[in-house]
């Protein structure tokens, strides 16, 4: 008889309080926290790299004073207890640091920072990330009662976002095509679509984000409504959206005011009414979270399709951010312009372990 496995899932969340904290019943949810990362210094050679493990102790002290979940696996076969394995992750998040003191004590490095740890917040942006864009064509759906001219106002409008997205300073506007974003559920593979053979593809590359726009126009009597979609797409799969929806009223077609061509400027103004300044908040949003990238493996070399395009800096760390492989950091080895090769501080971890895995860059300062 093949053998029985049983898995037990437990999930035990352990609240630290930190001194200083908020009083009971406030309303920000965020607090200030003072800590001290150590750790050893191995050999002549790993001076600067224990600095920064120690500031890694550091930031990973700061965030556990946020809370922390511990889950706990359990293999069994017959009873007996196969495997047994226990991950802790803080729920705080570093939301800002400063460095206080960095000092070598004998062997061991000590650095003191302050930390601001709490919920993400787009309102908490100290990051300086650069969001390199590519733009699909929009999604229009017409329906067959809409007005003449709403097919024309929807494509002009998507182009409106798209000039929108190229003057904000937070963007590099890189690829702008005719052609909708591939999917892995798309059907059609490259080798057999006409368009990918004949003008190529165009892949989201894997630090960049997909910026695209899905507007569907409906018609009822003399009311016109619009939904328009705005949204991004990490090279990580991470999406953020915002939809939008307007209607107005169209005179009919024997109204004299339809000579003046003024109701149809009015109508398409409140149709588009919102979507231009949702689009300015869902930037704002995107670029105050951290660049996120999932991290390549080739023998022991592990690396990120991220660089300083992106807004990375030589002092950052990866954090990384996978449910199932617990918590740790990356630091930075070589920084070039669209990729980052990083090497574990945890000087156990195997790098094949973390193919595939998300990491968010944490601008560490050192």
């Amino acid at each position: 008889m093949a053998p029985i496995w049983i898995l037990a899932r437990m999930a035990l969340l352990v609240f630290l309080v930190a001194v200083g904290g908020l009083p009971a019943g406030a309303a920000d949810p965020t607090i200030w926290v003072r800590v001290t990362g150590i750790a050893a210094v191995k050999t002549a050679g790993d001076d600067d790299a224990a600095r920064r493990r120690a500031l890694a102790d550091a930031l990973l002290t700061a965030a556990l004073t946020g809370g922390a979940e511990l889950r706990g696996y359990t293999a069994m076969d017959r009873g007996v207890i196969t495997a047994d394995l226990a991950i802790l992750r803080p729920r705080g998040r570093i939301l800002q640091h400063q460095i206080l003191g960095a000092q070598r004590d004998g062997a061991f490095w000590k650095v003191r920072i302050r930390a601001k740890v709490g919920p993400a917040s787009p309102l908490d942006c100290g990051t300086t990330r650069k969001l390199v864009v590519t733009a699909y064509a929009p999604s229009l759906h017409l329906a067959p009662t809409a007005p003449a001219w709403s097919a024309a106002f929807a494509q002009a409008l998507a182009g409106r976002l798209v000039d929108q997205l190229d003057r904000n300073p937070a963007t590099d506007l890189d690829r702008v095509t005719d052609r909708p974003r591939p999917t892995a559920g798309s059907g059609v593979p490259a080798g057999f679509d006409y368009t990918a053979l004949t003008q190529g593809v165009i892949d989201q590359r894997g630090g960049d984000t997909a910026f695209e726009v899905a507007i569907d126009l409906r018609a009822s009597g003399q009311t016109v409504t619009m939904q328009t979609e705005l949204r991004f797409t990490e090279g990580t799969g991470r999406v953020s959206r915002r939809v939008v929806a307007n209607e107005t009223t169209v005179p009919r077609l024997n109204s004299v005011s339809q000579f003046t061509g003024r109701p149809r400027a009015v109508a398409e103004a409140d149709l588009a009414r919102g979507v231009e300044s949702e689009l300015d908040a869902l930037l704002r949003e995107q670029t105050c979270r951290p660049p996120e990238a999932r991290l390549e493996v080739a023998g022991d070399t592990i690396t990120a399709p991220v660089g300083t395009r992106h807004g990375l800096r030589t002092g950052a760390l990866a954090v990384i951010m996978d449910e199932d492989k617990g918590f740790g950091f990356l630091d930075v080895v070589a920084l070039g312009r669209d990729s980052v090769t990083l090497k574990p501080l945890d000087p156990v971890a195997h790098p094949a372990a973390l193919r595939g895995i998300r990491v968010e860059f944490l601008d560490a300062g050192l």
